[in-house]
Order: structure tokens, then C-alpha cells, then sequence
């Protein structure tokens, strides 16, 4: 039964992310915006915004921040959209979707496991203090 609750959240999850991306390319072409556009009004590449409006990657909450400034409008509709989006994907986001680089290389750091969990290893199920940089 669990690949049947798997299946409906995957469908559910790739859902809440189009609505944002919908969302999303309703505003720019509202405002008569490019990517190239976007790029120049956000600190955001023309090739990012195109995978976040294409629906390949959500958005960092800055890049929904800063798109919101661009267009006018406020962002926190787009950011609750985000969220909903992220919720249902939990594990294919990355440093991107926080706008944060990981300090060791990988995703997964623990900015998003929460500020006191501590890493879990995987030989003793022991819990490991984060290292902080």
C-alpha cells in the first residue's frame, strides 16, 4: 500500500509545483517580461529562470521574492505556493530550492534539517553533532 500513497504524492507533488510555475509564467507574460528581462531585474541567469518557469526546478524563496518585486506584485501568495510545492517533494530539493550553497559539497546540510537536528549515521543510527563552518 505504501507504493500507492508514493504514487498519489508523486502525482500530487508534480501538481503543486506546476501551479506555481503557472503561476509564474502568468505574472511574466502579464508584464510583458523575458527571461532576459527577468535576468537583468533579479540576481537571477536567464537560463535559471528559464528552468524555473519551465517547470525543471523550483525556485529559491529569493528568486520568488525578487520575481514578485519585479512584477509588483506581493509575493506572499507565490511564496505559499512555493512552500506547498516544496512540502510535497520533500526529497528532490536541493541547495537551490533555499538559495543556499551546502559548506561541504553536498545537498542535505543542516540548514535544511532544522537548526538543532543533528545528522544521523547510518552504521549506528547514533546522532552525529552538525559540524558548523
Amino acid at each position: 500500500m505504501a507504493g500507492q500513497d508514493e504514487t498519489s504524492r508523486a502525482g500530487g507533488s508534480a501538481r503543486e509545483a506546476e501551479l506555481l510555475t503557472e503561476q509564474l509564467r502568468l505574472l511574466r507574460r502579464r508584464h510583458g517580461m523575458t527571461l532576459a528581462t527577468l535576468a537583468n531585474r533579479t540576481s537571477y541567469s536567464k537560463s535559471s529562470w528559464g528552468r524555473y518557469l519551465s517547470g525543471k526546478a523550483l525556485p529559491p524563496r529569493q528568486a520568488v521574492h525578487e520575481f514578485a518585486r519585479t512584477v509588483g506584485v506581493k509575493p506572499d501568495r507565490l511564496l505559499l505556493m512555493l512552500e506547498i510545492a516544496e512540502r510535497a517533494q520533500p526529497d528532490v530539493r536541493g541547495p537551490e530550492a533555499t538559495g543556499a550553497e551546502p559548506s561541504d559539497g553536498t545537498a542535505g546540510g543542516a540548514a535544511e534539517r532544522g537548526r538543532d537536528e543533528a545528522p544521523v549515521t547510518e552504521e549506528a543510527g547514533a546522532a552525529e553533532p552538525a559540524e558548523r563552518v
